[in-house]
């Protein structure tokens, strides 16, 4: 959903080549999959999405800048599997002179604090942490009392946090 939700707002500011840069694990998969499935909806050619591997700290998003417009130049909206890469990534970016947003859309994934604090403003999907820790302590407790049970998968809410780092001016 939430790759889906930011694939469809970028799709609808007018971007046509979208790096996504993350990690590419099982867990990731259906947030690729709902970029993927939002550039199909809008007749775009799915190789535009790229995955880069990378990890979740910030110096990582700093350097995989670099990496990404050398192997997409054309590149106009990066999206991030974490906001601290994000984060990385918009100081670089300023570093070599790009203008968020006007030259590349940037995004982030979790909203955590801090992304309401960046320069732009970084636009993130929101999820819901308190929801999930709610619902381990539950399947936990539930695997205490009943035993062991098939992995389960912990779906919450997600909701866009569109901020200046993907808003355009006309």
């Amino acid at each position: 959903e939430g790759g889906r939700l930011l694939g469809e707002h970028l799709v609808g500011l007018g971007v046509g080549h979208i790096a996504y840069i993350g990690h590419t694990t099982r867990r990731a998969a259906p947030r690729i999959e709902g970029f993927r499935a939002a550039l199909r909806g809008a007749h775009l050619d799915i190789a535009l999405l790229h995955s880069v591997e990378g990890t979740t700290e910030m110096e990582e998003g700093l350097a995989v800048v670099d990496t990404v417009l050398d192997q997409l130049p054309q590149c106009d909206a990066m999206v991030f599997g974490t906001d601290v890469m994000a984060a990385g990534a918009l100081l670089r970016l300023q570093e070599m002179g790009k203008r968020v947003p006007d030259d590349i859309a940037v995004a982030g994934y979790g909203d955590l604090f801090f992304a309401a604090h960046t320069r732009p403003r970084l636009t993130s999907i929101r999820t819901a942490p308190y929801d999930v820790g709610r619902r381990a302590g539950e399947l936990l407790r539930t695997r205490l009392t009943v035993g062991r049970a098939a992995e389960p998968v912990i779906q919450v809410p997600l909701s866009l946090v569109i901020r200046e780092s993907t808003v355009r001016k006309p």
